[in-house]
């Protein structure tokens, strides 16, 4: 096992991948055994929802404060969390000259679940956008003490342009539903040939580890591929999955169970999913509307009750004051926190722009509270740092941060403190996740840590971008 010392602190479990110069796989890296490449198909039970009656907005419009009024100021206090694993450095393939993930951008964990036992899965991105190459997305679980790795099958699908890419996923997404099996879903674009013209589509794959090994299965979900409209075709959390903006899988213990969404309108530009530990998820549709200089979003949620689907309407937020040139004000939802059925916040950005001069935007980050009745809002200073990350703690509250900002927000007991994560000296952390393990107070961050504007000389522990993992609890 590799490990790196941190802060001049003792030496932290790793998980790193240094390459083998014979070729054996590294210290921690699995080799699990997976399918043929033609692959299976399973067929998703559908589930049939009754109709329910929507809950309208209330109050319908937020009023939005000075821009003085910030209700997030909070002392800082001492840091309960603390950093337990970062990687080492990532040296050149042997294999693969043209790749070299040293100083690469994008190698951080992301897409984090917890099991009751305190296991993590974990998606590390290793995509170096910035290369006409590809590296699959690897799979990670934590026992406590390391991080193992499996690599994730390709696809049995092609993609839209294998001739540069060769089997390359549109978007992935990991589904955990126990301590030992977890579910990898690859969306696919490709291109179907025929006498008349070529269609573009999505295509899905589920890929399964269990019991060391993997299984790659077709699923008979597909979409036409509208490349301007969906940001994100595929979404997790827990044991639910979204697709395509429209249509929803929950993992019943034995199979697929398929939920198709209505919503108040078909453009869905990005639905995500916000599970809580009763399997009672809040969804966020996120609708894109078309102007002829700026895009739009206006957010729907939908509640799962057991029955069906019900929409929770979001009130209108107002425009600032005075408005100046801002004519429009909607609200970009960031991440949903359930802590308990009359207990929910809706952390996002108010997206402002004005009709006056093309590209004319501004924003101003907020957090809207449901208790179960009505809606508050409360709203950070304009062009703050964005909430982007909310988790319960555990014990009533809740923790909320930005991704690149390495300080959270802890409510507890109606307070707000501040906190920070643990880097070395001139180091930041960038977060791509907040989760709680079931059932305990303990939460985890998953990352990275980096060299602010690439200055190594102010990073001096780590030269470059290192995946890391922070817990409190």
């Amino acid at each position: 096992m590799l490990a790196v010392g941190v802060c001049g602190c003792s030496m932290l479990p790793g998980g790193g991948h240094s390459p083998d110069p014979t070729g054996n796989p590294p210290p921690g890296h699995v080799l699990a055994s997976s399918s043929p490449t033609e692959a299976g198909t399973i067929s998703p039970r559908p589930v049939h929802a009754a109709a329910l009656k929507p809950l309208p907005a209330k109050p319908a419009r937020c009023r939005q404060p000075p821009n003085h009024v910030n209700d997030f100021r909070a002392p800082t206090k001492r840091s309960s969390w603390k950093l337990i694993a970062v990687d080492d450095a990532y040296p050149k393939d042997p294999k693969n000259p043209y790749v070299d993930d040293t100083d690469n951008p994008y190698a951080y964990l992301e897409q984090v679940s917890a099991a009751a036992d305190g296991t993590l899965w974990a998606l590390y991105d290793v995509k170096p956008s910035w290369k006409d190459v590809y590296r699959p997305d690897r799979l990670r679980r934590w026992n406590g003490e390391a991080w193992q790795t499996f690599d994730v099958p390709p696809p049995p699908l092609k993609s839209i342009n294998p001739q540069s890419f060769g089997e390359l996923p549109v978007d992935i997404a990991l589904a955990m539903t126990s301590a030992q099996q977890v579910h990898v879903f690859n969306v696919v674009e490709r291109t179907e040939d025929s006498s008349s013209a070529t269609t573009s589509t999505f295509g899905t794959v589920v890929h399964t580890y269990t019991e060391g090994r993997w299984r790659s299965e077709n699923l008979p979900v597909t979409e036409p591929a509208p490349h301007d409209l969906f940001r994100n075709p595929v979404a997790a959390d827990g044991s639910w999955v979204t697709l395509f903006g429209r249509r929803m899988l929950r993992w019943d213990g034995s199979s697929w169970q398929l939920h198709t969404l209505t919503s108040p309108n078909s453009l869905n530009d990005d639905t995500r999913i916000f599970s809580d530990d009763d399997a009672k998820p809040w969804v966020n549709v996120q609708l894109l509307r078309l102007f002829s200089y700026e895009h739009m979003f206006q957010p729907g949620m939908l509640r799962w009750e057991g029955a069906g689907w019900r929409e929770i309407g979001l009130p209108k937020l107002g425009l600032p004051s005075p408005p100046e040139e801002i004519t429009e004000n909607e609200l970009y939802v960031e991440d949903v926190a359930v802590l308990s059925a009359d207990d929910v916040w809706v952390a996002g950005t108010a997206i402002m722009t004005g009709h006056v001069h093309e590209g004319d935007e501004t924003s101003r980050p907020l957090a809207l509270h449901w208790d179960g009745n009505s809606w508050t809002c409360h709203w950070s200073a304009p062009d703050d740092r964005d909430l982007e990350h909310v988790e319960p703690d555990g014990a009533g509250g809740m923790w909320m941060m930005s991704t690149d900002s390495g300080e959270l927000l802890h409510l507890s007991d109606g307070r707000w403190t501040r906190e920070r994560l643990p880097v070395p000296d001139g180091c930041k952390a960038y977060v791509s996740a907040l989760v709680r393990r079931p059932a305990s107070q303990e939460v985890y961050a998953v990352g990275g840590i980096y060299h602010p504007s690439n200055d190594k000389r102010v990073c001096r522990e780590f030269s470059h971008r290192r995946a890391a993992l922070w817990r409190t609890g």
